[in-house]
């Protein structure tokens, strides 16, 4: 069998955890006995990566970069959907032996790519992976308002006050579009209960929704495999903190510096690391971001005592497992209700602790004091409380440890769970 995914993006220039989930997926895949056809078709962030006019452009074998959709709200595609000689995308995969398809994602891709995929293959049985909360929030998928409340939503009203009124009728088409492509699914899976349970809410039919974890990185499981008894802590003194992940203020830095700096007036053998940070980044490579969250996160890291605040810059997959060894607790402090944090079952895979909030799939994944530490998102004090908690507890976090590596997740199970679900749909 042969499977065609769908990424919105591409990890060698995008390296979100969706865009990571997808292509692990698609990796494993075509390496199994009988997959070896298995192809992903991911859009640009950046249209320059293609020749001028050019709407898909082959990358590797069966690897394809495609126009990226410009609409944030109805998801159009950028692509020439027809089946004639000007359908570039048509034709480059007609040849092609597929006989499942499975999206990771609509965003980026378009909706009427998707639909028109269904139209060109009626036989293959089509997959999506329900990655945040795009369908029920148009404002950025991450039922967030404006003004960085939680969204208990959604509705046409809340909507609209995120987005405007002039938004109303894109918003009414919107709605129509995404049922129309949801009726054309056959399965959808999600990686966590929490976003099932929204999606549920929202409409789709709960037997139609599978709860499956994204695949962890194959050499999870012998992070896990090989260790024998964890260390308290990579420094003998030293009690390491440590953020990974990408920087925005909905991730919460900020949060992070400031609950650091507060509990390190008590603690001065504590230390935070922030991966994926720079200080060329602050300066000047967040253009793109508020500037008054940039600038706060840099008041903020001005004041700390030095040394006591290391930026370790970006990092790719390869230094991953080097970073988490100098590590003693990841800290997470999400604005929003994150579906299925990738950085979560890395710690775990590495033994490593998590300190996040009480919000979305983060919960469910975290058992308090056991495996990690919740703190309430409401709370002011709260993030600060669980640094305080470690520092003051440190016999505590050898055995923290051993249930974090008892908590990851095992490569193969996961991919089982994949193959049941393709295999069932196959043979409907």
């Amino acid at each position: 069998m042969s499977i065609l995914y769908l990424a919105h993006g591409h990890p060698r220039f995008a390296r979100g955890g969706g865009e990571l989930a997808a292509y692990r997926l698609f990796e494993v895949m075509r390496s199994q006995e009988g997959f070896e056809q298995t192809g992903l078709l991911a859009a640009t962030p950046d249209q320059s990566l293609l020749p001028p006019g050019c709407q898909i452009m082959s990358l590797e074998r069966n690897e394809w970069l495609i126009s990226r959709s410009q609409n944030s709200l109805l998801h159009d595609s950028s692509v020439q959907l027809t089946q004639d000689a000007h359908g570039a995308v048509y034709e480059a995969l007609r040849s092609s032996p597929f006989q499942l398809i499975h999206a990771h994602h609509y965003v980026h891709i378009g909706l009427d790519l998707l639909i028109a995929l269904k139209a060109w293959f009626p036989s293959c049985p089509l997959v999506l992976t329900l990655h945040e909360y795009w369908a029920m929030c148009p404002y950025e998928g991450r039922l967030l308002r404006r003004n960085g409340r939680l969204c208990d939503g959604p509705s046409p009203r809340d909507c609209i006050e995120c987005l405007g009124v002039e938004q109303r009728l894109p918003l009414a088409v919107r709605r129509l579009r995404l049922q129309h492509l949801f009726a054309t699914v056959d399965c959808f899976i999600s990686p966590s209960s929490f976003l099932k349970d929204r999606y549920v809410d929202w409409g789709i039919r709960p037997e139609l929704i599978h709860v499956i974890e994204n695949l962890p990185h194959h050499s999870s499981s012998t992070c896990i495999d090989g260790m024998t008894e964890p260390q308290t802590s990579p420094n003998d003194e030293i009690l390491v903190f440590a953020y990974f992940g990408q920087v925005n203020p909905w991730k919460g830095i900020d949060r992070i510096l400031e609950a650091f700096l507060s509990a390190h007036e008590d603690y001065p053998l504590i230390q935070l690391h922030l991966n994926g940070l720079s200080w060329e980044m602050l300066r000047s490579g967040l253009s793109h971001l508020d500037p008054v969250f940039v600038r706060r996160c840099l008041d903020l890291l001005e004041s700390a005592q030095e040394g006591s605040i290391v930026l370790r810059g970006p990092y790719g997959s390869d230094e991953l497992s080097g970073r988490m060894e100098d590590t003693d607790v990841v800290v997470m402090a999400s604005r929003w209700f994150e579906n299925a944090p990738m950085v979560i079952q890395e710690s775990f895979s590495h033994a490593v602790p998590v300190i996040a909030p009480r919000l979305g799939g983060m919960a469910e994944k975290i058992q308090h004091e056991r495996n990690g530490y919740l703190f309430e998102p409401a709370s002011p004090t709260g993030l600060e409380e669980a640094l305080r908690w470690f520092a003051s507890n440190p016999e505590a976090l050898a055995s923290m440890c051993k249930q974090a590596g008892a908590s990851a997740l095992q490569y193969q199970h996961v991919l089982d769970q994949h193959l049941h679900v393709y295999q069932q749909l196959m043979q409907a």
